[in-house]
Formats: structure tokens, sequence, C-alpha cells
């Protein structure tokens, strides 16, 4: 059989994570003022959903060998870190879109995560785009701490998230 390597796609800049605090997949919604695109204020390389699934066996008294079944998956995300901008008393700052919108600054923010895999960042939303979209529970904004080994760091916050029930991967996007 002849060796077939297929292309793959280029990951970087192709993919967009949206926080909505409602239960949506239309791209008005998603495009609109409750939501915030995330990946520009995120730091590279820290953007991230992963799954534990339990794995365990159905033994039988009829059978020599116990089969090995799936059991519960948790999915998970990485912390969100993105920048901020502590003196911002209008509450406007395009720095601060992301902390406005998955605020509180105490937590507890509810909502929807929805990330487009495959297509450049800079192209808008389309209807039948597919995207993974997942209820979130968001922890508290707490400043991270300034390393000092960028000499051009910027101010960040630091958020846990949590994935709730009902995690939906490769739906369409509706109007």
């Amino acid at each position: 059989m002849a060796l077939t390597i297929p292309p793959g796609v280029d990951a970087n800049g192709r993919r967009n994570a949206i926080f909505v605090p409602t239960d949506t997949l239309s791209v008005a919604t998603l495009t609109g003022a409750t939501a915030v695109e995330l990946m520009c204020y995120l730091t590279k390389g820290t953007f991230g959903v992963a799954s534990d699934t339990q794995r365990g066996t159905d033994e039988r008294e009829c059978t020599l060998v116990a089969a090995e079944v799936l059991g519960n998956t948790t999915y998970s995300m990485n912390d969100l870190e993105y920048v901020w901008e502590p003196q911002d008393k209008t509450a406007n700052s395009p720095t601060n879109k992301a902390l406005n919108l998955l605020g509180p600054r105490t937590g507890g923010a509810t909502g929807f995560l929805i990330v487009r895999y495959g297509v450049s960042q800079d192209s808008p939303l389309a209807v039948g785009d597919l995207v993974d979209k997942m209820p979130v529970t968001l922890g508290p904004q707490i400043p991270k701490s300034v390393d000092g080994s960028n000499p051009a760091e910027k101010l960040k916050i630091t958020q846990a998230v949590v994935i709730g029930q009902g995690a939906q991967f490769g739906v369409a996007l509706v109007a």
C-alpha cells in the first residue's frame, strides 16, 4: 500500500474562542455586544481544552475475560490568562472587554465558550461553521504576578474555568 501523508491544517491563527453569556449558536449573538472573542486577549499557549474518561471493567459469570468499558468523562480547560487595564475608571477600555464580560472580578459568571477551529481568526463567523460549545463557570479574576523576564510584559489576569454538563462538539452555527 502506498504511503499517504495527509497535509493537516495549520493551527496558528486558526482558532476562535468566543464567550457569550447565553445559550446560543447564533452568528448574530456571537458577534454582538454581549460576546467577546478571546484569542487576541489570551497569552499565547495558554488556551486549551482536555478530557479525562474513566475506565472500568464489565465482568460476567459466563466469561473468562473481563471487558474494559468507558465510564464518565470530565472536560477541563486551562485557566484563562489575558491582558487587562487596571486604571480603566470608565469601564470602556478596549483592553478590558474580556475582563468586563468575563466578570465579576469575584467570579461566578456563567455562560458558554464557543470554539471554532481551522478557519483563519480574522474570517467572519458564518452560518454552517462547525464549532464546539461548552457551558462554563468562571472563577475569580486575579492579577498575575509579573515575573520580570520580559521587558515588554503586559499586566494580565488569570481566571479559572470549569466546563459543566452539556458540552457539544462539531455543531453548526445558525443565523
